[in-house]
């Protein structure tokens, strides 16, 4: 009760000093939160986000966003989450288990998890449909008109398992116009790509768009035992929309989409036996720590990782005069299978064939009114199903063990929120959700009596079971624009993250559900633009309860034992920054960056309590990020802008134990872009060099306990390449 009590004092606190501040200087916009504004330098004009279900200018959205447009994602070559998370403060990414699966993290809030029935605190959205699949979420990430990374949790408007934060990845719309563009792009390790989107009008009515890509790329390790190279990957994309306007107040717009991804996995790295050269495995010969970063030792040629993803969007708009109706209609199929080495060792110790499938629906409507009135308001219904089904082979030391799971989950919500303008300075905002999840899963594992000594194939586990979960969320708010450019805002969100079950089952004790998990959030902050709109400088506080936080429980009686458990509360608090300033025409400078105190408060779980007061993972206590960048103009319409840019992050723990060596020590990722622009001709050429200094760093570092080994993922060593962009 006396850190609670302390903690909201330091909020309660802030909240005055903000308060008093915007009296003093001016606050923020109304409507508005954080959002840290990431965009072309060489555009003044907004930026337009539809974090609240509705296009609305940056500034107005009382959110903490960091929002990249088309112009940004090209100009920082952000063409993967990895380069996202590096552009973006308070987002941290690992590299999990797979090429295809990241794990997000935002003000240090995660779920580290390679079960696909595992729940993330970060929800990711494609056109506003939230992707299940892990495996399929970053499947459509090309042209692109913008990215928006939501802060904090999102229960209203998302709904459940946004208790970290949300994503949107938002496609190029069909307009009016002939228009499109043309990219292709060849880089270090024999990287080549293309990428494109035209959109084709028809006539007053339709309106088409075609997009798509293939980039491909050879792998930056090598495997001496094979003598080849491996992390790779092919990738190729395609999506069509057709926009039709069938009245001047009804728009229906059609998505189709697919693609398929070929990669090696980013083998993992052995850094030998644990802690001192001793352990079950210490007389295998050749297992001890690769001797070079981007060298591994493996016995097989084959490891794959396999991705095939297609579906459809249907949204419809119509404008009933005073409100408008939206419904989005989608449906995604998302297959995923991957062969693996996971002992990193020449011997051939463990690995994994594991494969699965996931089939979502999901149907949302949302009415909305325009904000003519002191009174705006949005409400909506929520459908979403899908069916998971996956089977894993798990070979260890000549035994096997086959697993295999079918999970359903049909989830129904309904929400609404409110903002009231008490004046035309003070706004008030209040929202709610309620969820209602039925969730069922079959399970059959058989082991064939050597992996478990039980001397025949026997199931270990052949079990079904289904449970409901419900929970309300709801939001408190206050916006006060102190003038145009300038506002404060104070927010508290309930958020929730589902339960679910095990989905990794070996032994019949694997077996488990887990409870959902909540979190109580508030915010403060201040938006604000000075001198004409050249210098920018937004702030903002958070700090986030939560209880029966969802962590991982790994036990070792003869054989590990994972289980995803309510077993902590937890707490996380800190302050968000971002400095923009342009001296002159064609300059600009920023600095951004999150100062971070995130660690589990109590455990409940007898085995787990030493974890109390460690630190969360993937939540370095600072990170920074500033660029500078310049335009020359060559000649009228012709410029030349040579931009730098660094991300720091400060010590982080890649699991819930503090363990020095599941952790990445300080580090600084630099990089340089060079682009050339002809607007004449529609012609751009960047040059650039990713991780400049080629410094070395851990994406993952995983103990296995049984074996005494660490296993461990790394970043990309220095890349560097070209690309040319025809726009028309």
């Amino acid at each position: 009760m006396a850190a609670r009590s302390m903690a909201l004092r330091w909020f309660a606190r802030s909240l005055i000093g903000a308060t008093l501040a915007g009296s003093s200087y001016a606050a923020l916009a109304q409507d508005t939160s954080t959002a840290e504004v990431i965009d072309n330098a060489n555009t003044e004009g907004e930026i337009i986000v539809t974090a609240q279900r509705r296009a609305e200018p940056l500034q107005k959205v009382p959110i903490s966003i960091a929002a990249f447009d088309t112009a940004a994602l090209a100009q920082s070559h952000i063409t993967d989450p990895r380069s996202l998370a590096i552009a973006t403060p308070g987002l941290q990414i690992a590299g999990s288990f797979q090429f295809s699966k990241p794990v997000f993290a935002i003000r240090g809030i995660s779920f580290k998890s390679f079960n696909a029935t595992d729940q993330q605190a970060v929800g990711v959205y494609q056109d506003e449909v939230f992707i299940a699949a892990r495996s399929g979420q970053l499947a459509q990430m090309y042209d692109l008109a913008g990215v928006e990374v939501l802060r904090g949790p999102q229960g209203i408007l998302y709904g459940k398992n946004t208790t970290g934060g949300a994503i949107n990845f938002n496609s190029a719309q069909p307009g009016d116009a002939l228009e499109g563009h043309v990219t292709a792009s060849a880089g270090a390790f024999s990287q080549h790509g293309i990428e494109g989107g035209i959109t084709i009008p028809v006539d007053d009515k339709l309106s088409l768009r075609f997009a798509g890509t293939y980039d491909r790329r050879d792998g930056v390790e090598f495997n001496d035992v094979t003598n080849r190279r491996t992390y790779g990957y092919r990738t190729y994309a395609g999506r069509a929309i057709v926009r039709y306007k069938a009245s001047d107040d009804v728009t229906i717009v059609a998505n189709v989409h697919a693609a398929n991804t070929n990669a090696n996995p980013n083998y993992y790295y052995s850094r030998g036996l644990v802690p001192t050269g001793t352990g079950e495995l210490g007389d295998i010969n050749g297992f001890v720590a690769n001797k070079d970063f981007f060298t591994i030792s493996s016995p097989y040629q084959d490891e794959r990782e396999r991705i095939r993803q297609k579906g459809g969007i249907l949204r419809l708009e119509a404008d009933l005069g005073g409100a408008s109706l939206v419904s989005v209609t989608s449906y995604d199929r998302t297959r995923y299978s991957t062969f693996e080495d996971t002992d990193a060792s020449p011997a051939e110790v463990a690995t994994v064939d594991y494969n699965d499938l996931s089939r979502q629906f999901s149907q949302e409507l949302r009415l909305a009114s325009d904000n003519d009135s002191p009174l705006s308001w949005l409400g909506g219904l929520y459908f979403f199903h899908e069916r998971l089904t996956a089977s894993n082979i798990t070979a260890f030391l000549g035994g096997t063990s086959d697993q295999s799971y079918n999970q359903k989950t049909s989830d129904y919500a309904a929400f609404g929120q409110l903002t009231y303008k008490v004046s035309d300075q003070l706004s008030l905002i209040a929202g709610a959700r309620y969820t209602y999840e039925n969730k069922s899963i079959s399970f059959l594992t058989v082991d064939d009596g050597v992996f478990v000594p039980l001397g025949s194939p026997t199931a270990l586990v052949d079990a079904y079971t289904k449970r409901t979960f419900k929970a309300p969320t709801f939001k408190l708010g206050v916006n006060y624009q102190v003038d145009p450019t300038k506002l404060l805002y104070a927010s508290f969100n309930r958020g929730f993250k589902t339960g679910g079950f095990n989905g990794t089952v070996f032994l019949p004790q694997e077996f488990s559900t887990v409870e959902p998990e909540y979190v109580n959030a508030f915010e403060i902050g201040l938006k604000s633009s000075w001198l004409n709109r050249a210098v920018t400088l937004n702030l903002a506080g958070f700090l986030n309860d939560f209880s029966d936080m969802q962590v991982f429980n790994f036990t070792d009686n003869g054989f590990p034992v994972t289980q995803v458990v309510n077993a902590a509360s937890a707490r996380t608090y800190g302050i968000e920054f971002d400095l923009a300033v342009r001296p002159i025409s064609g300059m600009k400078l920023q600095l951004a960056g999150t100062l971070l105190d995130a660690k589990i408060r109590k455990v409940t779980i007898a085995n787990l309590v030493a974890l109390s007061g460690n630190r969360l993972p993937l939540a370095p206590r600072l990170n920074l990020t500033t660029s500078a960048q310049y335009a020359f103009t060559l000649s009228e319409g012709v410029t030349l802008t040579p931009r730098v840019e660094a991300t720091y992050n400060s010590l982080q723990y890649f699991d819930n134990n503090e363990d020095p060596i599941a952790s990445q020590k300080a580090f600084t990722i630099t990089n340089a872009f060079v682009n050339f622009e002809h607007e004449g001709t529609g012609l751009t050429v960047s040059a650039y060099v990713k991780n400049l200094f080629e410094t070395q760093y851990l994406n993952e570092s995983v103990p296995f306990s049984p074996m005494s080994i660490y296993f461990t993922k790394h970043g990309d060593p220095r890349t560097f390449g070209v690309t040319i962009t025809k726009a028309f």
